[in-house]
């Protein structure tokens, strides 16, 4: 019998998450080390909403370092991407959203991944987009949005030019590209010396899993063109972290000699923002 009220009240709680109104007015603190959060920039946008699917859902960080991040290992960087999604779902229910009937405690429009970027002595943390508009290709001026263009508009450029670039340009990806030159946007990262390396990371089931990036096994478009042209080198997987090995564990107090700074890429101003 109890297991039977246990049940009925989950299913309860359930549809009450689809009736409740998500809430965005206020922008709350993250809850783990890495920092990743919502941008406000893009969720809080006026006018207000509260509805799920209207919302632009992206969550990033920021992380500064003593020493050059060449020091921490691909599986170390693959921990960090890890640990960093579980971060984006708790930051999201702070939210109260819409929870997916079919993937219990999970947000329905929870970003698929999370992308990490280092270069330098930085690591940027970014999710792919979810929700009203991929705001990179209909609002915002960026060397990537200028990329994605050229994608559609020079012969060669693509493989089918019919099609643009896969999952409307929305991917984690896009996201950390798009966060570094809003960072900074007098530089390249061509400029630096030591080698930039991306990892993207999405949940199965328990787990997490590395995943290519988009286009790599297509004959459409994808994050896999965006990677060469950013990176100038001749494949994707000079830049990008694989599958292959676990991911080893790693102490942000010694890491590249130790966290020194951690924000959202500029929001008020611990965040760097999308707009």
């Amino acid at each position: 019998m109890a297991w039977k009220f246990l049940n009925l009240l989950v299913l309860f709680l359930a549809a009450l998450s689809h009736i409740s109104a998500v809430n965005v007015e206020r922008k709350l603190e993250p809850k783990g080390p890495l920092k990743v959060r919502l941008d406000y920039s893009l969720a809080g946008q006026k006018p207000m909403t509260n509805t799920d699917s209207q919302i632009m859902w992206l969550f990033s960080s920021h992380l500064k370092f003593k020493n050059d991040v060449s020091s921490i290992s691909d599986l170390q960087l693959k921990q960090i991407a890890y640990d960093a999604y579980p971060e984006m779902v708790r930051d999201m229910l702070q939210y109260k959203p819409v929870l997916d009937r079919t993937n219990k405690g999970f947000p329905e429009r929870l970003p698929g991944v999370m992308t990490l970027l280092a270069w330098g002595n930085e690591i940027i943390l970014a999710s792919s987009m979810k929700g009203k508009l991929a705001f990179l290709t209909e609002m915002n001026a960026s060397p990537v949005r200028t990329t994605l263009e050229q994608c559609q508009t020079f012969p060669g450029a693509v493989r089918d030019r019919k099609y643009g670039h896969m999952r409307d340009a929305r991917c984690g990806e896009v996201s950390a590209l798009h966060l570094f030159y809003k960072k900074y946007p007098n530089k390249s990262l061509k400029d630096f010396k030591d080698k930039v390396r991306i990892v993207t990371v999405e949940r199965k089931g328990d787990t997490y899993k590395v995943i290519n990036p988009c286009g790599w096994n297509k004959d459409t478009n994808g994050c896999d063109l965006l990677l060469k042209e950013h990176f100038k080198v001749a494949k994707w997987e000079d830049v990008a972290i694989t599958d292959k090995g676990a991911p080893q564990p790693y102490d942000l107090k010694t890491l590249a000699g130790g966290l020194v700074e951690v924000k959202q890429p500029n929001t008020n101003p611990d965040q760097i923002t999308a707009c």
